[in-house]
């Protein structure tokens, strides 16, 4: 076969179908990038600030510096500008990655083509990987980062299907050498992301993939090729560590500096005795759970709008000119400048939002799906959602804080979602490529599908007709507010929460007629499928999507 012949092979021309899909939709969504424009991150402002002196003395000298005194009475700078001379070589190889597409657009590319090369993985069919890769790459929560500038946060997420699609292939494929350079390649770059805590949240799904991989080889008595891979994994490991040895050695000595590393105060400015529930020197249990998502928080979800989507002002928002026009009023003025969010979280710039197809396609992935690996991504993914609610379910997050090791170094629990947002569109396409080599099992076997059909479908019409069973609509500091009317004015203020309640009302029941429309759409062609071979092999891919992008890109377009 000629060299020409092997790169028109029907699988390489799938590869280069999916490339050109991701440059589409990347291209697409971040045409300014392309034009001259930037992204007004906030994240990066501040970061241009403090490492300007750092940048100015390297720009004149050829000698390294690790010092600012730009920074509070002067402070190392290898958190702010520092890097090891052996990272430029991965810098360069991500630019390959990445096809030199310029910033924030080379970021979404990425979640696309990590994932993709995960779905590879999986031995799922390159078609279904392209449709789990808009899912995982369009997540609302990833875009959001994006407007905020967190950057090494976005790497970390984007070479976080890398690590998992090379430490599958390292225990699951035949070969050795191929998949355990790949395993200590991608670690290297997820490490070069120099974002520890998403790392450390994927070590979870790893830690929860390789315990089924135990089991599965318990259960083959294929034991000792197991530890001889896990060992293997280990090793590159250890080697993709040593290759970012300055920066992860670099933030794990700052670390001890910091809040991380413990305070010498016993004291509370209230005179009262400090009681820190964690050890190690780790961070206040406050700190740590200051953004913790509400229990109820986490419908977002299959329902973006669930809490009101972003903190923000009423009135600003475009799509809710049709609702302030029936506002009374009397309260008209007051209602547009209160804000949309309702949640109990300080404040948010977005819901983490995976799509209700990517939800709806997981569970039915949970019941016929054969590959016991689904248990372990379930398993991860309700204790990271758990510990996700931080505060609001202290008792789980304390015991994690206390017996977890390190898991008191990082704050902001609502982190932990990137997760589900991981495992959920994994199991969506586990799903889909079952039933695209195995429909006829699936059709002969429709209870599940119905009942979780009925299920989603019951639970959003709950929502419509019964919108305050499951949700509130008034925050904390709001109720607090109502519970301190000034006198004689209790009517007034009365009529202005109701008023604000019905408004926030009508916001949340657009979105979940929406959430229905696109379940209805979804399950529509899934059944189709079932009942169709020829639409299942040529019409499902394509039309879900469609509507996927459809569904994630709406979502995204309200914050960035």
């Amino acid at each position: 076969m000629s060299f020409k012949e092997q790169i028109l092979q029907k699988k390489n021309l799938w590869h280069l179908g999916a490339v050109v899909l991701f440059l589409a939709v990347t291209i697409g969504y971040f045409t300014p990038a392309f034009t001259g424009h930037t992204i007004n991150q906030g994240d990066v402002t501040n970061w241009s600030g403090a490492a300007q002196e750092i940048i100015d003395y390297s720009t004149n000298s050829d000698e390294a510096v690790h010092w600012t005194n730009s920074m509070f009475s002067g402070m190392p700078g290898v958190q702010i500008s520092g890097s090891s001379p052996g990272m430029k070589i991965l810098d360069e190889m991500r630019a390959v990655l990445t096809l030199w597409l310029p910033a924030p657009a080379s970021y979404l590319f990425l979640y696309f083509i990590g994932f993709y090369i995960l779905g590879l993985a999986l031995k799922v069919k390159p078609n279904i990987s392209a449709l789990g890769s808009i899912a995982y790459g369009l997540s609302s929560y990833f875009i959001i980062i994006l407007q905020a500038g967190h950057n090494t946060k976005a790497l970390a997420i984007g070479y976080a299907p890398l690590v998992l699609a090379s430490f599958l292939w390292a225990y699951r494929s035949k070969k050795m050498i191929l998949p355990f350079a790949l395993a200590a390649l991608f670690m290297a770059f997820e490490l070069r992301a120099n974002h520890l805590q998403i790392t450390y949240y994927l070590g979870m799904v790893l830690i929860a993939v390789g315990l089924f991989e135990l089991v599965n080889a318990i259960q083959k008595n294929t034991l000792p090729n197991f530890s001889k891979r896990t060992l293997g994994l280990l090793a590159v490991y250890s080697l993709a560590i040593a290759l970012n040895y300055g920066n992860v050695k670099g933030t794990l000595d700052y670390a001890k500096f910091t809040t991380r590393g413990g305070s010498e105060l016993t004291i509370n400015p209230d005179a009262s005795k400090k009681e820190d529930s964690v050890k190690d020197g780790g961070l206040d249990t406050d700190y740590i759970t200051a953004w913790s998502y509400g229990i109820g928080e986490t419908f977002s979800l299959i329902v973006p709008n669930f809490k009101g989507g972003a903190s923000g002002y009423i009135g600003t928002n475009e799509s809710n000119k049709d609702i302030l026009k029936n506002v009374d009023r009397q309260y008209e003025q007051n209602i547009v400048q209160m804000s949309q969010y309702w949640g109990n979280q300080p404040f948010t710039s977005g819901p983490v939002y995976i799509g209700i197809i990517i939800v709806f396609l997981a569970f039915l992935a949970l019941f016929y799906v054969d590959d016991k690996m689904k248990w372990g991504l379930l398993v991860v993914t309700i204790f990271t959602i758990v510990l996700s609610w931080g505060k609001n379910y202290l008792g789980f997050t304390e015991f994690f804080l206390e017996y977890l090791p390190a898991y008191n170094k990082f704050r902001a629990v609502t982190i932990i979602l990137f997760v589900a947002e991981l495992t959920l569109p994994i199991l969506a396409i586990l799903f889909l490529n079952k039933l695209l080599k195995k429909r006829e099992e699936i059709s002969k076997n429709l209870i599940p599908f119905f009942a979780i059909t009925g299920f989603f479908i019951f639970i959003l019409l709950l929502f419509i007709v019964s919108p305050t069973l499951f949700n509130e609509f008034l925050t904390t500091a709001e109720l607090s507010q109502l519970d301190n009317i000034p006198k004689g004015q209790e009517l007034l203020y009365e009529g202005l929460f109701e008023e604000l309640e019905r408004v926030r009302i009508e916001i949340f029941s657009a979105d979940v007629k929406r959430a229905i429309t696109y379940l209805i759409l979804g399950s529509g062609a899934i059944f189709i499928a079932i009942k169709n071979s020829q639409f299942a092999k040529i019409g499902l891919v394509p039309l879900l999507a469609i509507f996927i992008l459809f569904d994630l890109l709406s979502v995204d377009l309200r914050y960035l």
